[in-house]
């Protein structure tokens, strides 16, 4: 068991080159916009791709993960696939459906993440999706991020804790009638680290936290034994309490980043 962030994106404005379809609204620009919530969509179930490179460049990840889809994953209208693939030419040799490398991104509900192993590094990537049932007429990808994972450097404590918060809207007559709506769900983590030496806090806690840059969401993936990943943003300050002379522990807050509501 690892616990893993992923920070920044190999996909971005100057590596897109192209989409199979596009939405008029929901644009292919929106799938590294760092807000899950605002999705690209396709125009349709099968035969989705998305193009990544610039052939001057080798991009070598170690992780691609899609964040708040919208994906089936059965196979009532026609076989499910996602994978992600890689070679240095475009197309390759024997097309697409033959690259140097290829791997399957297995379905899981809301998020998915598949950690790339053989150290891949080639001129262009292409993630190809079809998604017979799916219930719209496109599939949405919330983010499409290609990158390099990183391991916390310590494992965190039995006494870390995670939860699903509901957030609502409170609203009340002046005759004390009230009216509550259903705003968003997300997942809060906090995160105990403990046994820290003074050097580690610096040399360790404090570098990944400025890895992180902040402000930026990231994928955190609480155990890369299991399917789960998160895109979350770090809200606090990092916080220290001294147990004993070069001995401490400290809290990670970590909030995930609401999807919004559902796109229509």
């Amino acid at each position: 068991m690892n616990t893993l962030y992923v920070k920044g994106n190999f996909v971005n404005a100057n590596t897109l080159l192209s989409v199979a379809s596009e939405d008029a609204v929901y644009v292919k620009e929106w799938m590294y916009n760092r807000r899950q919530s605002k999705p690209f969509r396709f125009m349709a179930k099968s035969g989705n791709q998305i193009l990544i490179g610039d052939g001057v460049t080798r991009i070598s990840p170690t992780i691609a993960a899609i964040m708040n889809h919208n994906l089936a994953g059965t196979s009532g209208g026609g076989a499910f696939l996602c994978k992600i693939k890689g070679d240095d030419n475009n197309p390759p040799g024997g097309g697409w459906d033959a690259p140097a490398y290829s791997r399957d991104i297995t379905w899981h509900t809301l998020n998915m993440f598949k950690l790339l192993d053989g150290a891949p590094s080639y001129y262009y990537w292409l993630l190809d999706i079809d998604d017979f049932d799916n219930a719209l007429a496109g599939c949405n990808i919330g983010e499409f991020i290609l990158s390099t994972w990183a391991a916390f450097p310590r494992n965190y404590a039995p006494g870390s804790r995670n939860a699903a918060e509901y957030i609502q809207f409170d609203n009340e007559t002046p005759y004390k009638q009230r009216w509550r709506a259903f705003g968003a769900k997300r997942k809060t983590f906090n995160i105990s680290f403990q046994g820290i030496t003074n050097a580690q806090i610096v040399s360790e806690i404090e570098a990944m936290l400025d890895d992180l840059d902040g402000i930026h969401p990231f994928i955190f993936i609480p155990d890369s034994t299991e399917p789960d990943c998160w895109y979350v943003e770090c809200p606090d300050i990092l916080e220290v309490d001294r147990e004993f002379k070069n001995c401490n522990n400290f809290r990670l807050n970590l909030l995930e980043q609401t999807r919004g509501i559902t796109v229509l």
